[in-house]
């Protein structure tokens, strides 16, 4: 099987999870490359040399990168039978809405995604980090929870971004959808159910827009008055 996973990646949490996605392909027989989408445009991929394409972006405001969606909404539509795809993401804590609305924008475009997975990472949100870093004393309660119930860890990262830190669970668990992939039939593509997280994620991110998203990220500072306090 022929794989082309097009991938965003801002800090590179992204990126080290595509290329090692692409080496568990080839390792189970499959050709399997990867293209960085800001050197790419999707007019200027043939998506039809391949049997099954990926698309692998961070988690911003409870939804994909911008910058992904417009990629997928350039895509040309696929000639011919519908196309398998699957999805990836990296976040801090849920995916919120992206799986959705990209799942969406590429249904209309002849693709069928067949699976969706998120692999969990420590927040990079600069705000959050100055604001969590009062509480680092307190990260071994964190741990505590989550080992008595991993599920927490969703949520409890949000005040200790370290427990976001990925863990031979996580990797086992890529490792099995990624052969969960590798085993599905290309001439009939099955519509997967995909992950989400809270409602109010999948809200969220369906409700955030490029304007919301900058005014949000806008620097509001005044340099003159700051007195480096960390917030």
């Amino acid at each position: 099987m022929k794989i082309l996973i097009c991938y965003h990646s801002t800090t590179g949490n992204t990126k080290t999870v595509t290329l090692y996605t692409r080496t568990l392909f080839q390792s189970l027989g499959h050709q399997c490359e990867v293209v960085d989408i800001t050197r790419a445009p999707s007019s200027e991929l043939s998506m039809e040399d391949w049997d099954l394409v990926g698309f692998a972006s961070p988690t911003l405001y409870f939804r994909g990168t911008f910058t992904m969606e417009r990629f997928i909404t350039n895509l040309p539509p696929v000639s011919g039978p519908a196309r398998p795809a699957f999805l990836l993401a990296t976040c801090a804590g849920e995916p919120g809405a992206q799986f959705h609305l990209q799942a969406e924008t590429l249904h209309h475009k002849g693709y069928v995604v067949t699976g969706a997975h998120a692999v969990i990472a420590p927040s990079n949100w600069p705000m959050q980090l100055a604001l969590t870093d009062k509480i680092t004393w307190s990260e071994p309660l964190g741990r505590t929870i989550t080992r008595i119930f991993r599920p927490s860890r969703l949520l409890l990262s949000a005040l200790w971004p370290a427990l976001g830190t990925p863990d031979q669970k996580d990797k086992s668990s890529l490792d099995r959808f990624v052969e969960s992939l590798a085993s599905q039939s290309i001439d009939t593509p099955q519509a997967a159910r995909l992950p989400s997280g809270l409602p109010g994620g999948v809200l969220s991110g369906k409700a955030m827009t490029r304007e919301k998203a900058q005014k949000a990220a806008g620097i509001r500072i005044d340099a003159a008055t700051c007195i480096g306090c960390g917030i």
